[in-house]
């Protein structure tokens, strides 16, 4: 156990320790369910308030690096997480400790088992994305999870204590992420967990799997019997997508590297097109639904293999994808969609039912401890990575 103290305001001395920072006393009090002293573990402690802080922000709470008195900390158990003080490339990323988060009146809190490793965990991380999610430091990445819950808040209803979860958290606001040992969330954000899969592999699930089937389902407007195009059918999201059409009835094709041609036809694909060999926009057939798993071609592009009345769908919202977006809109005809995920427990639940009824499989290529978390990372950003790849946090 780690002593971390507690405090109000910047005018206390102490030395070295975390210290979990509340902005009045009223909240500390609240928070900590008292008024001037907090009783934990018999020892009666405090609500301090600090001096010569070296501030570390993060969203719902602040982590100082201070001096501590001897006996002046309020004993709190602190969480082991990878986290990064600035963008960067992956050797930014170290192993720190972090008080345990507290779940809110309708979060759980859960002891994470695994998380995945997402494109946009390392492009966050760089800070390709800093005009989205701003300067606040330090940060935990990731927003997989699968574990079980060990706490709910006063006013959570969907889950107990020992029930195994999976879900995601918001991938831009989210300032602690799920390369943590444990977790706070809103109980709305997760599932009961796919009875069937090890939580390794549900922890691939959430993000790559809800992308896929909105992007086909809700952007692309998937219907039985449709003609789908998957650009990137090998990577997380591809691999799902191709797994959900074909749930659909979809007749699918799918663009691929050739040495993943045989990955691809064993997730269910009816066509392959290499792409090192053969431009998918120039083939001549026609499509109902193009989804640009790995945003590296455009709607113009795409055009020519659309059906009249078929869809393009990107993740990545361009200038141009926004312009093509609403213009589809509003004359018909050829659509251009992108996909911003949304954490629905519904939908995680239908996920849920595919990976039970086996109708999807997560596939994944590397299963790593947390601790080799920027290793993981550079594996990804090279493009290697075929399916997903699994982080390993606790048993």
């Amino acid at each position: 156990m780690k002593q971390v103290a507690t405090g109000i305001s910047p005018d206390f001395k102490l030395n070295d320790g975390w210290l979990r920072y509340f902005p009045n006393r009223e909240e500390a009090a609240t928070q900590l369910n008292c008024n001037e002293t907090h009783k934990e573990e018999h020892h009666e402690t405090h609500i301090l308030t600090l001096d010569s802080a070296k501030e570390v922000e993060a969203r719902y709470f602040f982590l100082f690096q201070v001096d501590r008195e001897p006996g002046s900390g309020l004993l709190l158990q602190a969480m082991k997480a990878i986290a990064y003080k600035g963008y960067g490339n992956a050797d930014c990323m170290e192993e720190v400790e972090l008080p345990d988060p507290v779940p809110g009146e309708l979060e759980i809190l859960v002891k994470i088992h695994a998380t995945s490793v997402n494109p946009v965990d390392w492009k966050i991380r760089s800070g390709s994305l800093k005009l989205i999610t701003g300067n606040q430091f330090p940060r935990v990445p990731g927003v997989d999870f699968a574990g079980k819950v060990v706490d709910v808040g006063k006013h959570a209803r969907r889950f107990r204590k020992g029930d195994s979860v999976f879900g995601m958290m918001p991938v831009f606001s989210t300032i602690v992420g799920t390369y943590a040992t444990l977790v706070a969330i809103p109980e709305k954000f997760a599932a009961a967990a796919p009875a069937n899969l090890p939580l390794e592999q549900c922890a691939a699930i959430p993000l790559a799997g809800l992308t896929a089937l909105q992007s086909l389902r809700d952007r692309g407007g998937m219907k039985d019997g449709f003609r789908v195009l998957i650009n990137g059918a090998s990577g997380g999201v591809g691999c799902f997508a191709t797994q959900i059409a074909k749930i659909y009835r979809g007749e699918v094709t799918a663009v691929t590297s050739g040495k993943n041609a045989d990955f691809v036809r064993g997730l269910g694909a009816d066509h392959i097109i290499n792409y090192h060999n053969q431009d998918f926009t120039r083939i001549g057939e026609e499509f109902d639904l193009v989804l640009d798993c790995v945003s590296n071609s455009t709607f113009d592009a795409c055009k020519r293999i659309l059906a009249p009345n078929g869809t393009y769908v990107t993740l990545l919202p361009t200038a141009s994808v926004l312009f093509h977006s609403v213009m589809g809109s509003v004359f018909g005809g050829k659509r251009c969609a992108y996909t911003a995920v949304s954490i629905q427990s519904d939908d995680l639940d239908i996920l849920r039912q595919y990976a039970q009824g086996k109708t999807i499989e997560p596939r994944v290529d590397k299963l790593m401890p947390l601790n080799r978390a920027r290793e993981a990372h550079e594996l990804s950003e090279s493009g290697r990575v075929r399916g997903k790849m699994v982080l390993t946090v606790s048993d």
